[in-house]
């Protein structure tokens, strides 16, 4: 799960920027954070950056909202299905992830996902506690993952597209849960592929990243 790593040099931890409520603050935070995801939601791995109606900013840890301690290492861009009440919501932060002496990205590193879903790579308590969490072992989320690989197969053997080469292209329909898509195509370097080409894309497609709602934290 890369999207949930931080960069130290961010410019929103470099500029000390505060969360307000004027919609233009909450949009420069958003739209930072999804850059530093590579236009993913953090947690489902589904590509929002095309979407802004699908974008919230989310706090990881809600306990620490509007307080002193909330801040950029607390703060990622999600979609709304996975922090609706039914699912995330304003669920609490297990205490085995909240005492861990592992940052939420190392934890976050021993989860994978694969065509049928996202695991735990070993079973150590924190990983399964985080999964749980995210609802990441949703049955909704795994069967939007199933139908999304179900559409690559359609195309590349009913239809006979070449999928691989448009890619990048068209991310909104072929990258949506980026780690199943590269687990299903055989391409291991997907991520980091996409994340090199991401800053391309968005300055193609400006309209796809403008604020075109009130979206609050």
């Amino acid at each position: 799960m890369p999207f949930l790593n931080k960069i130290a040099s961010s410019p929103i931890v470099a500029n000390s920027w505060k969360l307000t409520y004027y919609k233009e603050q909450i949009y420069k935070i958003r739209q930072q954070l999804l850059s530093e995801q590579s236009g993913f939601c953090a947690y489902t791995e589904d590509f929002i950056a095309h979407n802004s109606a699908d974008q919230e900013l989310e706090h990881f840890n809600k306990d620490l909202k509007k307080t002193v301690a909330d801040g950029y290492y607390n703060w990622y861009v999600s979609s709304r299905w996975v922090n609706s009440p039914k699912q995330k919501g304003e669920k609490l932060v297990p205490d085995v992830i909240k005492n861990s002496s592992r940052s939420l990205a190392d934890i976050a590193a021993d989860i994978d996902c694969d065509e049928y879903g996202f695991f735990a790579k070993n079973d150590n308590a924190e990983t399964q506690e985080l999964i749980n969490f995210l609802c990441l072992d949703s049955s909704e989320l795994s069967e939007k993952i199933r139908q999304q690989i179900c559409f690559l197969d359609f195309l590349k053997f009913e239809k006979e597209v070449a999928v691989e080469p448009t890619l990048f292209q068209f991310p909104e329909k072929f990258l949506n849960y980026i780690s199943a898509v590269a687990c299903y195509l055989q391409i291991p370097d997907l991520k980091q592929r996409w994340q090199l080409e991401y800053p391309n894309w968005k300055n193609k497609n400006p309209q796809a990243v403008s604020d075109t709602n009130n979206n609050n934290e």
